[in-house]
């Protein structure tokens, strides 16, 4: 039997994440997002929420960002957060 103590998804409905517009917050607001896959799909819709949430999304996606070239992989991840 599933009793429901006033949860929704693991977030309390009257305060924690869950805010009167009805979005969820994530208190990731001023965090940078490294995000591949941000120009459509679920990685588009994963950038927007992000987005709208304050983070600053940066996109890595082919062919400008070659996850594959792991030789020099860590040098231009750490130039994107630097």
């Amino acid at each position: 039997m599933l009793v429901d103590r006033g949860l929704q998804n693991g977030i309390e409905r009257d305060g924690g994440k869950m805010q009167a517009s009805g979005g969820i917050r994530y208190g990731l607001q001023g965090r940078r997002a490294l995000l591949t896959g941000h120009r459509g799909g679920i990685g588009g819709a994963i950038g927007t929420i992000l987005a709208e949430d304050g983070v600053e999304v940066v996109g890595l996606d082919l062919p400008d960002f070659d996850l594959s070239d792991t030789a020099t992989l860590e040098p231009r991840l750490d130039a994107l957060v630097a």
